[in-house]
């Protein structure tokens, strides 16, 4: 209150509380969506009684980072919960925005199975029985909330997850059409949108650094990433020409570690300022560059280091006390002078002010605020043009030139995985060695000796095989040398 705001935590169900789903075409008891029902309510909540603690609830802002931007993305389109918000913030958006109707069916089918709800198979057609499908629903029910939490575990280890919302249908459908109807049904409001300088790296694997210090693209992972990302951004079986173009684009260093992060959130950020702004939004950009977080965010015994920072959340120890670590006296000034950002939008509907000149978004400049702190008077960079020029004038003109029109995505076995799933399932050709694009030194963070165990493996299986073979050989040769000497002993 002391900054005029009255913050509010929503809690909800997430994961197959959620978004369970067994069959889309059966009228059954358990709800599509119940994640999101959760969260309406608790906004319908908010307006009817925040005048008790202070607030106006004409003025609701709701706020999300990473699945929880995604979350407001919808809010801002669904005929049930868009006229309830009048402001939004969305930070470092995850990108899974295809409302098909057949949405995690599989992955609630396979654990209704692995807790032994039932013995079928997901084609069964015994699922199309709603008798048999409701019995499995009272089953599931019965089981602890534990149970079934960890029986995801389970689910992921096998390749499988809970995604994003399903397609729905009725007076209560959250998402009744497609993303791109909806899209252009979004309610024009004030946003403030953006997100840190370095999401995931996910594709960071495409780098290799050797002991002299040189760097090398790994070329084999460069290929599985530039197809991952076409299929990500909607363009399923590409074309060998445009998965070409996509390993030549990123074929540099960083580059090639942005891969991903630029389908999945950069881009996406961009497409969607820009859709807003064209329905009427003043929408406000930013990147958050900001490196030195270092143990003001607790990220556990697994530390983060400088060179990939700030990485996805880290600056929610600073905005929202999570994950918060050791603060030193510095820390707490950025805490102050980062948080003031969002109250000022909250509280005014811009972040702009006398002592931070922020624009609102104009396409033709793609301009953006840089978020820093650099010493010594932590002071933010400010304006900027050209956000992620090179990733939006890729993956929005060029690839569409080569491909065509995005894949219609109609089903969920049409959807690819997320790498934090998919990394421990996703196929890679052992018996093929990468091939690599040797680099120049480039300058480093850290010169702690870096080995690479891929390559370290493979010498030692290498050396391994053929000790073996010498050994074999020998054996060969001294048993025909045995022979004549047993003639001569007969």
């Amino acid at each position: 209150m002391s900054r005029n705001i009255v913050f509010v935590s929503l809690a909800y169900r997430q994961s197959f509380f959620a978004v369970p789903n067994l069959n889309h075409k059966l009228n059954l008891s358990i709800d599509l969506n119940c994640g999101f029902h959760d969260i309406i309510h608790g906004i319908k909540w908010v307006k009817n009684e925040i005048h008790a603690f202070g607030g106006n609830p004409n003025r609701l802002t709701v706020m999300g980072d990473s699945g929880g931007a995604s979350n407001i993305r919808v809010l801002l389109m669904s005929p049930l919960s868009k006229h309830l918000i009048n402001q939004a913030v969305i930070c470092s958006v995850a990108s899974d925005f295809i409302f098909v109707r057949d949405k995690n069916e599989n992955s609630s089918r396979i654990l209704a199975k692995i807790v032994g709800c039932t013995n079928l198979h997901p084609n069964n057609s015994e699922w199309e029985n709603i008798k048999v499908v409701e019995k499995i629903i009272k089953c599931l029910r019965l089981k602890p909330a534990k149970e079934l939490s960890d029986a995801q575990v389970i689910i992921e280890s096998m390749g499988y997850e809970f995604k994003f919302i399903a397609r729905d249908f009725g007076p209560n459908a959250i998402a009744p059409r497609s993303y791109d109807e909806m899209l252009n049904e979004t309610v024009s409001i004030p946003i403030l949108s953006g997100a840190v300088a370095k999401e995931f790296l996910h594709s960071k694997n495409t780098i290799i650094k050797f002991p002299n210090g040189t760097f090398a693209i790994n070329k084999t992972e460069l290929h599985i990433w530039s197809k991952r990302a076409l299929e990500d951004f909607h363009f399923l079986n590409p074309k060998p020409k445009t998965i070409a173009f996509t390993e030549n684009e990123y074929n540099s260093i960083p580059k090639s570690a942005f891969i991903y992060d630029d389908v999945e959130t950069f881009v996406p950020t961009y497409d969607f300022a820009v859709n807003q702004v064209h329905r009427g939004s003043n929408v406000f950009l930013y990147e958050y560059i900001y490196q030195d977080v270092g143990d003001a965010y607790d990220s556990g015994p697994k530390k983060i280091p400088r060179i990939d920072s700030p990485k996805h959340a880290q600056e929610l120890s600073y905005l929202l006390g999570l994950h918060i670590g050791n603060f030193t006296d510095k820390d707490i000034q950025i805490r102050y002078l980062y948080s003031q950002i969002f109250v000022d939008f909250i509280n005014y509907g811009t972040p702009n002010t006398a002592t931070r000149k922020w624009k609102k978004f104009d396409p033709l400049k793609s301009n953006y605020f840089v978020i820093d702190f650099p010493d010594p008077d932590l002071k933010c960079p400010g304006e900027r043009n050209g956000y992620h020029s090179e990733a939006v004038k890729f993956w929005d003109t060029v690839v569409p030139r080569l491909e065509g029109p995005k894949t219609e995505i109609v089903s969920e076995t049409q959807i690819t995985y997320d790498p934090y799933v998919e990394k421990k399932t996703i196929k890679r050709n052992s018996s093929i060695l990468p091939t690599i694009l040797l680099m120049s030194q480039i300058p480093s963070e850290s010169q702690k000796p870096y080995f690479n165990w891929g390559y370290i493996s493979w010498a030692i299986f290498v050396t391994i095989f053929m000790l073996g073979f010498i050994q074999i050989i020998m054996f060969l040769k001294l048993s025909m040398k045995r022979r004549p000497y047993q003639k001569l002993v007969n």
